[in-house]
């Protein structure tokens, strides 16, 4: 008799912890209420390809197998190109007029000048180049 007392006892209390704890949880899981859960930005959407000096000719201009890369990548929605710290020339810059889909040149470092990518901007209003 003395045990079903005490296992009564304590079953009575642990199904008070179990409901204090419960609680305890939910209050705490909406403490964060005031936390914005907007979901961050996504990244600039469509294929990026970094292009080295390797993929370029002599005068700045682009390589076939460079033409042929950028070639594949026609049927995107949207495409943007790294020439980062290469020898980039006006004349390379005007090869990219044949991508339509071309929205965004990383052109750090290299020799385009602002009449090159005034003539791209031409051919390719959306497209913003980065000096």
């Amino acid at each position: 008799m003395m045990v079903s007392i005490w296992w009564k006892t304590l079953t009575a209390k642990l199904v008070h912890a179990i409901a204090f704890c419960t609680i305890l949880v939910g209050f705490l899981a909406g403490c964060d209420k005031d936390k914005d859960t907007t979901p961050p930005p996504k990244e600039t959407p469509g294929v990026t390809v970094a292009l080295s000096g390797g993929d370029l000719n002599a005068d700045g201009t682009l390589t076939a197998a460079a033409l042929s890369n950028l070639s594949g990548h026609s049927g995107d929605p949207i495409l943007n190109v790294n020439f980062v710290h290469t020898k980039l020339s006006d004349a390379g810059l005007a090869q990219l007029a044949a991508f339509p889909n071309l929205r965004r040149v990383d052109a750090s470092g290299s020799r385009v000048t602002p009449a090159g990518i005034d003539k791209l901007k031409k051919a390719i209003p959306e497209v913003t180049v980065t000096k």
